[in-house]
């Protein structure tokens, strides 16, 4: 088990997707369903962080999917992000799910800041596997702040 990321770009709204008879979406691969449920539960714990987004069926301009590995590599990068960061720089990552959730448009705008303001520090303190999941979150959260979102699964 491990958390996998989705950024999408530029949702648009799909009116009345089809399912199949277990209500589940028969075009899957090509869309992604944001529900109550979880924007509810990111909300609940994680203020602010799914501004921009509303319940619904969305297809993308464009998606960027990545597995940020197992959970406990993930909060050992975590650790790491936290002692590189100045301020609030990556806060609403860093103070995030490591199993569920969505971060809009608005916070990813931030996020992506964050992540190119530091990509240089990033660059001398960070081994390799490290970089790369960096460089992947630096390109979801980019991508995310063209009206879409990441999400954590």
């Amino acid at each position: 088990m491990g958390l996998d990321i989705s950024a999408y770009k530029n949702l648009t709204r799909v009116n009345d997707p089809k399912r199949d008879e277990d209500g589940e979406l028969v075009d899957w691969e090509n869309l992604i369903e944001i529900t109550q449920s979880t924007l509810d539960y990111t909300e609940q714990d994680f203020k602010g962080r799914t501004q921009g987004l509303t319940a619904g069926v969305y297809s993308s301009e464009d998606e960027h999917g990545f597995r940020a590995g197992a959970y406990s590599y993930y909060n050992r990068f975590r650790a790491k992000l936290e002692k590189m960061a100045l301020n609030s720089q990556l806060f609403e990552l860093i103070m995030f799910s490591d199993c569920e959730g969505y971060i809009g448009p608005v916070v990813s705008k931030k996020l992506a800041k964050d992540f190119q303001d530091l990509e240089q520090n990033a660059r001398e303190q960070l081994d390799k596997d490290d970089l790369e999941t960096y460089l992947d979150f630096k390109k979801a959260f980019e991508m995310a702040s063209e009206g879409g979102c990441v999400e954590f699964r």
